[in-house]
């Protein structure tokens, strides 16, 4: 590939990269709200991938099982896509997006997760999570997480990650996303909710939204936070909202084109599945978020 043709397919990968990472939520509580006041903690996500399959093991992948049903290839259930293995062994993981990824590095000189960091830590995507209710970090039936959208120039240290301890202002243009969680051995687990997550790229600005997240994190003992989300992006408004990036036409329809193809989630009263199923790791610091 030459330089003037890897320079656009860059920048596309970019758009791309920051479109992908759009999944939002808006909260559906299936518990009332913790009544202990607990501890309160912050993190901000220094860093956003999507997950991949195991390269010496293809069908291995971290996530969740968003459907409930463990599917094979050319099951109608998960509309003929076949469900990947967690590394620890559960079958079921929904994680169509895993299949996709190798075509988009193929795409960028495998240059995408790099261009999703470079998002992160020049501030267009900031995200902060609080945790209220903690009254025990290895064990507790009972906490609250809430994802904020928090704007602030994050000051980014010598392993190109942000630094802990810094402090970030509430974006009160996107409101927060609730949801109760328990901790078990140290890892926080969710309930099922939906996430907002707000996209800012160049000049453009949406959100799209992640139906059926669910979060399993591991609490560290310096306050840091490192997991994975899970979740399904409707494709039909996938792929309007990609429209508009400059991305070129034949671009948008051949990626939208295999986004249908793959989807595995949400079928309709035909059997077309209406989502594609997306799997997020995420490692975060503490941090002071002002209210």
């Amino acid at each position: 590939m030459s330089p003037s043709t890897a320079a656009p397919l860059t920048r596309r990968a970019a758009l791309l990269a920051a479109s992908l990472l759009a999944c939002s939520e808006a909260p559906e509580v299936a518990r009332p709200p913790c009544s202990s006041p607990g501890a309160h903690r912050a993190v901000v996500l220094t860093t956003f991938a999507f997950t991949r399959a195991d390269p010496a093991r293809g069908d291995v992948v971290d996530g969740f099982d968003l459907d409930g049903h463990v599917s094979a290839a050319g099951d109608r259930v998960g509309c003929r896509q076949g469900d990947f293995t967690s590394p620890e062994g559960a079958r079921g993981v929904d994680n169509q997006i895993a299949r996709l990824l190798p075509i988009v590095d193929s795409m960028t000189g495998g240059a995408f997760d790099g261009l999703i960091q470079s998002s992160v830590n020049n501030g267009q995507l900031l995200v902060a999570v609080a945790m209220d209710g903690v009254d025990d970090p290895r064990d507790d039936d009972c906490v609250t997480l809430t994802f904020y959208r928090v704007v602030g120039v994050p000051f980014v240290g010598s392993d190109l990650r942000i630094d802990a301890d810094q402090t970030f202002d509430v974006d009160r243009a996107h409101p927060p996303a609730r949801v109760p969680a328990r901790i078990r051995g140290g890892v926080i687990e969710t309930d099922v909710f939906e996430l907002p997550f707000p996209v800012a790229a160049l000049d453009a600005r949406f959100t799209l939204d992640l139906h059926g997240a669910r979060v399993r994190a591991r609490l560290g003992a310096d306050g840091s936070l490192s997991g994975v989300v899970g979740g399904g992006i409707v494709v039909q408004t996938f792929g309007e909202k990609i429209q508009r990036f400059g991305i070129g036409a034949e671009l948008q329809r051949i990626f939208l084109t295999t986004l249908r193809l793959m989807a595995d989630l949400a079928p309709d009263a035909g059997g077309t599945c209406q989502q594609i199923s997306v799997g997020l790791r995420f490692e975060a610091r503490p941090a002071f978020v002002n209210p």
